[in-house]
């Protein structure tokens, strides 16, 4: 708590926000606690949406935004490509 600034309250409220978006498994008793999630594709993409929606972004801050999801992605790629996804790839570019 000292190291966020906040009180118990606030702590409780963003552990329960966290937990309800699907981000955190809070689990009760002596081995329990808050545990970080796997997070699904369609929490991320709602969350990310929202984020996106609701704040007064810059174009600059659109633009790290998407530097940040391509670079993620062009890596995700890169492990999981296929011949037959390169090879479509290369067709697409070939059209374009």
């Amino acid at each position: 708590m000292e190291a966020f600034e906040v009180g118990k309250a606030t702590l409780r409220e963003g552990i329960r926000a966290l937990e309800t978006l699907g981000f955190l498994q809070v689990c009760k008793g002596a081995s329990g606690g808050a545990f970080v999630t796997e997070v699904n594709v369609k929490t991320a993409r709602e969350c990310l949406s929202n984020f996106l929606r609701f704040q007064h972004l810059s174009l600059k801050d659109l633009s790290e935004v998407r530097l940040l999801v391509e670079s993620y992605i062009a890596e995700k790629v890169a492990r999981h490509i296929t011949p037959e996804d390169l090879e479509k790839l290369e067709e697409l570019n070939i059209r374009i």
